[in-house]
């Protein structure tokens, strides 16, 4: 009796759960890798506006940005093979015209911040949009947050105030630009910038695919960037001493810009939203080594501080998962389904409201069958699918301001 429950169990569950834990673990570390990749990135884009302000003076940010828009257009080719260039140019030019305004802006004013402040605190800084997202989330995309995250969003401010007070202090003796504060300001405008940008982004990808976003922000980035250029820096470009230190910078910059755009996307759907932030909180620590390093920056005791308490926010925030309507259920389990992952039966229980019953079949040579029931905090819920156990979730018309069931009932 005892050999024969755990031969069952052996080739029910243990089997199952070996293979997908491989599988897991590669997807993880492969999560990890690209993360610190663009990790690496992020600080590299840092480090090169830093130098360009402190070895060469200078001051252009839209031309900075320019040659990554334009590398950004490249995506149009997959587009015009599709056969559907004209047709998305016509049907979503609307929308994406004012996404791309808004994130050359941002990227502009965050290259501005570097004119006045230091790599350390404009990187940190960039926590501001937290809050920022919070809100915007709330209101367009009715995503609901909870009191962990209210917790996070209170402590990156507080985190913020510490290091506003830490560059208040030590002023110019802080090291980067002449004003540490002016570069404060303007990295939390950029901050919000990027919020606005992140949100629309996140729509625009759910809505079309992330290939079209690129395209057409490269498109209308390199419209309006090089309008920009024309307007307000054109005579810097036509004063700037263009040697090989400077161009190889602002190459360096546009590059690392270039390739972050790209790789985003990829790792949003290697490891998620979640592992892909919390994986980036070490560009921060990429910032302090490149400023000790680099640029000779003498940190305060008060800027270890407000890193503690920043990093702290955004690993708190991103561990905690923002609830999901339970109307959104059956959406993520069609979108996912049309992936070809999720396999969505749907069953009438007398003659009341509908159920969804779902499982996520994973073969391995038609032999070995794996469910996973579907979660909004990227938890992986591991089944025999042999065994016909069906996890079923919530009642989709349920009047309840906020689905937990999805956490609650995961077997183990």
């Amino acid at each position: 009796m005892g050999t024969t429950v755990k031969r069952y169990l052996k080739e029910n569950f243990v089997d199952s759960f070996k293979l997908v834990d491989r599988r897991l673990i590669k997807k993880k570390i492969n999560g990890l890798l690209l993360g610190q990749f663009i990790s690496l990135l992020i600080a590299g884009t840092a480090i090169f506006s830093q130098l360009l302000v402190i070895k060469y003076g200078v001051n252009m940010p839209t031309a900075q940005s320019l040659l990554n828009y334009i590398l950004l257009m490249f995506y149009s080719i997959v587009l015009i093979r599709r056969g559907t260039f004209w047709k998305t140019i016509k049907t979503k030019s609307l929308m994406m015209i004012p996404l791309a305004f808004i994130d050359v802006e941002a990227n502009y004013v965050v290259v501005k911040a570097y004119q006045y402040g230091s790599i350390t605190s404009i990187m940190l800084l960039d926590c501001f949009t937290i809050p920022v997202v919070v809100v915007l989330s709330r209101i367009f995309l009715k995503t609901r947050y909870t009191l962990v995250h209210l917790l996070a969003v209170t402590l990156s401010i507080v985190g913020m105030v510490v290091l506003f007070v830490s560059d208040l202090v030590q002023g110019e003796d802080a090291g980067g630009g002449t004003n540490p504060l002016l570069g404060d300001f303007l990295c939390l405008i950029s901050s919000t910038l990027y919020a606005i940008s992140n949100v629309g982004q996140e729509f625009t990808v759910k809505k079309y695919d992330r290939i079209t976003y690129l395209a057409l922000i490269g498109i209308y980035g390199s419209i309006i960037s090089g309008v920009q250029l024309a307007i307000f820096e054109r005579n810097e470009l036509a004063t700037m001493d263009w040697n090989s230190g400077a161009t190889g910078y602002m190459v360096g910059f546009a590059l690392c810009l270039f390739i972050m755009y790209s790789a985003t996307p990829f790792m949003m759907e290697i490891a998620g939203a979640t592992l892909m932030n919390l994986s980036l909180l070490t560009s921060d620590i990429f910032g302090i080594v490149a400023a000790i390093l680099l640029f000779d920056r003498q940190l305060s005791w008060l800027y270890f501080l407000s890193f503690v308490i920043i990093v702290s926010a955004l690993a708190i925030y991103n561990l905690s998962q923002p609830h999901i309507k339970s109307s959104e259920i059956k959406n993520l389990m069609d979108d996912a389904n049309k992936a070809g992952d999720i396999q969505i039966n749907e069953s009438q229980d007398g003659a009341n409201t509908d159920h969804i019953k779902d499982s996520i079949i994973i073969n391995n040579d038609q032999e070995q069958n794996v469910t996973q029931s579907p979660s909004t905090s990227d938890l992986l819920t591991l089944q025999n699918s042999s065994t016909s156990l069906i996890h079923q979730t919530s009642d989709l018309s349920s009047s309840q301001p906020q689905q937990q069931q999805d956490d609650d009932n995961i077997p183990v």
